[in-house]
């Protein structure tokens, strides 16, 4: 994930990796909504597992071997051409002349006639906020860095 800051490069990109593919949002907005000119796109990869190998490089030798040991056990490897998996990639793209704004608009007024709860309501909104506004300013500000204390539901400083 990034967040621009305002910056005006205009390839935004949202990115999920999982085990049996990525998701990528991109254009402008991205990810907060998919605006005119955005897309979503999901690349289907084969199931692959792999071990650790970088902190195990600190373990005794003994431990590491250990765990090298069961994890080859419980994954064994696939026989030669037994991936199977989708080709190409799912793309979803915004058709000519949507609003995200005339949706957000319409479920807001619904939400005040019906008097049921928004999705997007104002704790949604400040704790969006807060990552990528809130706690830079607060870092920028204090000259520390800044770090979101879950308990006091506060900004707190390292130092």
């Amino acid at each position: 994930m990034r967040c621009n800051q305002n910056n005006k490069y205009e390839d935004q990109i949202f990115a999920f990796y999982g085990k049996k593919g990525t998701m990528l949002i991109r254009g402008e907005g991205a990810p907060a909504a998919l605006g005119a000119g955005a897309s979503l796109v999901f690349r289907a990869e084969p199931e692959f597992h792999t071990r650790e190998g970088y902190s195990i490089g600190a373990w005794p030798e003994k431990q590491r071997a250990e765990y090298i040991a069961d994890w080859s056990r419980e994954h064994p490897k696939p026989a030669p051409g037994s991936d199977k998996v989708q080709s190409g990639e799912e793309v979803y793209t915004v058709p000519d002349g949507y609003s995200d704004l005339a949706d957000h608009l319409a479920n807001f007024f619904q939400a005040v006639r019906s008097r049921k709860p928004v999705v997007e309501n104002e704790v949604f909104g400040n704790n969006a906020a807060l990552s990528g506004c809130h706690m830079s300013n607060y870092s920028y500000f204090n000259k520390t860095v800044a770090v979101w204390d879950s308990a006091s539901r506060s900004i707190k400083s390292t130092s």
